[in-house]
């Protein structure tokens, strides 16, 4: 049983080994400080390979979150384009949002909160409608659009 003990005490602990730095550290143009190390693969294929790599540079992790963002902002955009060729929704509410939504009274200040708290809070695994009422004019269907754009 001591054995067993062992083996498995052994595959549970990370491995252990040391680097050594070759040459001179440097500051990358991401502002971090780089240095070159070397060490012997524990294990996996290349087990007792010497391998060398540069530890601290960011600037691909900096690259791969601006692409990331990049295809978002895309889809996004192609979602919002879409939206705005194949609906049916009248010209003039094509722009709206809730920034240029105008309240005219406190009750309509209040809708307008509400509206984008129901945005903010809006769950897509359990949706929940809402209700907008109100007489003519009163700003139902730009809220209605705000509301929309917000969920896309």
């Amino acid at each position: 049983m001591k054995k067993f003990n062992q083996v498995m005490k052994q595959l549970t602990q990370p491995p252990i080994f040391t680097t050594k730095e070759v040459g001179e550290p440097f500051i990358c143009k991401c502002g971090e400080e780089v240095r070159n190390v070397e060490f012997v693969q524990p294990k996996g294929p290349l087990t007792g390979k010497i391998i060398s790599a540069y530890q601290g540079c960011k600037c691909e992790d900096i690259q791969l979150a601006k692409d990331i963002l990049q295809e978002r902002e895309a889809k996004i955009e192609k979602v919002f384009q879409g939206f705005d060729s194949h609906s049916l929704i009248n010209p003039q509410l094509k722009q709206a949002t809730f920034e240029n939504y105008q309240p005219t009274n406190q009750q309509l200040v209040q809708a307008k909160k509400d509206a984008m708290r129901y945005v903010e809070i809006f769950d897509r695994n359990e949706p929940r409608g809402i209700v907008i009422t109100g007489p003519y004019g009163t700003g139902k269907s730009h809220i209605s659009v705000s509301i929309c754009k917000g969920l896309m």
